[in-house]
């Protein structure tokens, strides 16, 4: 995908840059759009949940289905009305049915592939696969399928790997007879191989390279496409261009019966034009957690009834590990003179699944009525017009988990003031959203962090703490908080003390961004105790800010193709200032990550066309970092051994208390803890520590 190439500049300053967003995670959250469960019926489709397959120019390609359904004769209520938190056997459906596409070789050049040049594609858990002779019930995967606009280049003697072993090779080019021999190969031992001829008609078969095979009882079946753009001489190679390259896997075909299970899924249809997949177990869902429901699908529902109806909010969610680059797109709309998106209809947007006042996020297109166009997605009108795109956030206040779960004065009133910014959590400094620095780390509510003396936790931005002594008999620890190695601020708690005692809570506080002794970190010592090998500590409420890069928002900030038009304490307001004339059925970029695709058919009927939204997220493949470990693997005892590392508490509901897990600031560094001296007590030093805490609080910054 390319990148509008109008758009100024991102950002001047490089303080800038390193404040937003960077669009790498360690996992990606896939959300489907937050539903009130007021209803005996909930529904997802490809409209509102982006973990689902969608052609937007195609609207019969949107064929699966997740939804919830009440039996009347089940033994529960229905889901989320009267605190009823079970799903019974039966009453959740995923479902799924075949369709044909063309081949772009035969839609867009006109190449006859075979018989009816088209293929039977099945959307299936977000994957594109193809239905092996028209039956859903036969499927391998589509490995990959060119975009309309995508072109592959080769120079004689290169190779393109194709995936699951499938490489294709550039044996030689010809540019004066405009001819390209290719050989497509599977580890390494050649399938077929074909000289394609670009001195043609564009329609001629001569151009398109097509590999057929026996495979699932199918004789001479389609496996490989490929078509010769063109043939050309660049400064120093003969070079062919490729388009509408297509391959399924031929050697790895999935049978799909009544037999077939998913994780709490068991398959009840089995047939040619469809698929249904049913729960074959009663599910209790955690309230306010993850309940996975297969490996990487799992559902989310509140605890609090924030809709006032004695209802909750739900959603569904897809969670990708694997190194790539995702799409978490909005709800599909019909474009008209006015569209929006929120945190419920958007999974980029931050919220709090059970504090509707975090969902401050808007993202929305209103035609103006002097525009010198007419509403985008009618009548062919793809232009918008400066002014009338607006991404807008608002502030809001949020106790400190000291504070809410064990009733620790952390300061004046116990909160702070949360500001979601592009998907991300930034505080409001003193409750004003035009300063803000990153919010770096939140323990989530159930998250635990333990530490064995000598041994430190790595905060992320060049923060750590070091846990310097523990005492086991005094049910103390000595903590230390540093920066690039810097010691800024060290703290003795006492766990041997009431939950809500301000002994069990080390809070760091410096003067920065014009305040005086303004908080920046806090941690709570739950329990202080003894493994088979070592004295360790149990942290948990853990909260810090970035109170070195702190960002000033005003109207001369600019994001893309935004510029701030309000800078408020309780508001901040972007708009495009620019017109932005959207590419038809491709992607039009916002900023680096956020962008719009619209679509080029009038499937929406009556002139209308189909938009959405979405921010492109990418995982980098990572060393692994040693063994996780959660928290019900450690068990308090004198004989248990206490694993080196913690781990990072789930994979993560969509702006719930623990999203700020799921990142690197989770995993314990591993400390010299083996070769640190242990004491039973802190004797003499607990004086000269006294000493050290008065001359650490000078270096209060």
């Amino acid at each position: 995908m390319q990148k509008n190439g109008v758009f100024p500049t991102i950002l001047a300053l490089t303080v800038l840059l390193s404040l937003l967003p960077s669009g790498l995670a360690a996992s990606v959250e896939i959300p489907g759009a937050i539903l009130d469960t007021g209803s005996e019926d909930l529904f997802w489709n490809a409209e509102n949940w982006g973990a689902l397959y969608a052609d937007i120019d195609n609207n019969e390609s949107w064929t699966e289905r997740f939804y919830y359904e009440n039996d009347a004769d089940s033994n529960n209520g229905p889901l989320g009305i009267g605190n009823e938190a079970t799903i019974d056997d039966g009453e959740l459906t995923y479902s799924t049915a075949p369709y044909t596409k063309q081949y772009k070789v035969m839609s867009k050049r006109g190449v006859v592939v075979d018989e009816d040049g088209s293929y039977t594609l099945l959307p299936w858990l977000g994957e594109k696969y193809v239905a092996v002779n028209g039956d859903a019930t036969t499927i391998t995967k589509l490995l990959l399928e060119q975009g309309s606009d995508d072109v592959q280049t080769l120079k004689a003697g290169e190779t393109w790997d194709l995936e699951a072993g499938y490489s294709l090779e550039c044996k030689q080019v010809d540019v004066d007879g405009n001819k390209v021999w290719l050989a497509l190969l599977k580890d390494g031992e050649e399938l077929d191989s074909e000289i394609l001829n670009t001195d043609t008609e564009e329609d001629s078969e001569e151009r398109a390279f097509v590999a057929t095979s026996d495979f699932a009882d199918q004789e001479d079946a389609v496996y490989f496409v490929t078509y010769a753009d063109k043939v050309f001489q660049s400064a120093t190679d003969s070079v062919v261009r490729l388009k509408y390259t297509w391959i399924i896997d031929k050697d790895e075909i999935q049978t799909i019966d009544t037999d077939f299970t998913l994780g709490e899924f068991e398959c009840t249809v089995a047939e040619s034009d469809e698929i249904v997949l049913e729960n074959s177990n009663s599910i209790s869902l955690n309230i306010d957690d993850i309940t996975y429901i297969t490996d990487e699908l799992y559902i989310c529902i509140s605890d609090v009834d924030i809709a006032g109806d004695g209802n909750f909010y739900i959603y569904p969610a897809k969670e990708a590990t694997s190194p790539g680059t995702y799409e978490v797109r909005g709800t599909i709309v019909e474009a008209a003179d006015g569209i929006s998106w929120d945190a419920s209809s958007w999974g980029s947007f931050y919220f709090d699944i059970d504090n509707y006042e975090s969902w401050t996020e808007r993202f929305y297109y209103e035609n103006a009525a002097d525009s010198n166009s007419g509403p985008i997605g009618v009548d062919n009108e793809y232009t918008i017009d400066d002014g009338e795109l607006t991404y807008s956030t608002a502030p809001y206040a949020k106790q400190y988990k000291a504070m809410s779960k064990r009733g620790v004065v952390v300061d004046e009133d116990g909160s702070y003031t949360l500001l979601p910014w592009i998907g991300e959590k930034y505080v409001a400094i003193n409750g004003d959203a035009t300063t803000i620095t990153k919010l770096l780390l939140e323990q989530g509510s159930d998250d635990i962090q333990t530490l064995k003396a000598g041994e430190t936790w790595d905060l992320g931005a060049g923060y750590t703490l070091e846990c310097k002594q523990v005492d086991v008999d005094g049910n103390k620890v000595w903590l230390a908080l540093q920066k690039d190695g810097e010691e800024l601020e060290t703290a003795i708690l006492n766990a041997d003390t009431e939950e809500d005692s301000e002994e069990r809570a080390f809070v760091a506080t410096a003067d920065f961004a014009d305040q005086e002794d303004a908080v920046y970190f806090v941690t709570y010592v739950d329990k202080v105790f003894q493994s088979a090998t070592d004295s360790v500590v149990k942290l948990k409420y853990t909260w810090l800010i970035d109170k070195e890069e702190v960002l000033t928002i005003d109207t001369d900030f600019t994001l893309g193709e935004f510029e701030c038009t309000v800078a408020e304490s309780d508001e901040i307001v972007l708009e495009n200032s620019n017109a932005i004339s959207l590419e038809v059925d491709d992607v039009t970029y916002l900023t680096d990550d956020l962008y719009f695709t619209s679509s080029d058919v009038d499937i929406a009927g009556a002139g209308k066309y189909y938009i959405y939204p979405a921010k492109a997220v990418s995982i980098e493949a990572e060393e692994e970092d040693g063994e996780e470990l959660s928290a019900d693997d450690i068990e308090e005892t004198e004989s248990t051994e206490v694993a080196e590392e913690s781990t990072e508490i789930g994979p993560l509901p969509r702006g719930t208390d623990e999203s700020e897990t799921a990142d690197e600031n989770t995993v314990t560094e591993k400390g010299e803890a083996e070769n640190a001296e242990k004491s039973p007590g802190f004797g003499i030093l607990t004086g000269l520590l006294g000493i050290c805490l008065l001359a650490a609080s000078s270096k209060k910054k």
